[in-house]
């Protein structure tokens, strides 16, 4: 039986990209806090704002039924038919103004306990 001999730059290459894809997937996992949210929807610019509501929303989708009903980490959340992204920017918003000290959290989980605070589902 031949053995093949494995230089040390093909082992390095073969472990560089292993490393940098669980390097990006520990950078991912909070992309956002809460501080950052709440600047960006209250900056007063549409760039900044629009980033925030698109951020919103996209929460906001995840888990959605035909019954516009959501849960997220655990937050049920249930959006009234018409409900706009603005209506959604708005609950994050004053959310982040009622509990500023948990603005230090990443910013999913603050995203989907604010949705569920203001649209929770009938009972």
């Amino acid at each position: 039986m031949q053995t093949k001999s494995i230089g040390l730059k093909t082992l390095l290459k073969g472990l560089l990209i292993p490393g940098q894809l669980l390097l990006a997937a520990v950078a991912v996992a909070d992309l956002m806090d809460g501080v950052t949210l709440y600047r960006h929807l209250t900056s007063g610019n549409s760039t900044g704002e629009g980033y925030a509501a698109g951020y919103i929303a996209g929460i906001a989708d995840v888990g959605s039924s035909v019954r516009r009903s959501s849960a997220v980490l655990g937050q049920k959340f249930c959006l009234p038919e018409g409900v706009t992204v603005g209506q959604l920017k708005d609950g994050v918003r004053v959310y982040l103004e009622r509990h500023p000290a948990e603005r230090q959290q990443a910013a999913v989980p603050l995203v989907a306990r604010a949705l569920a605070e203001a649209f929770p589902c009938r009972k």
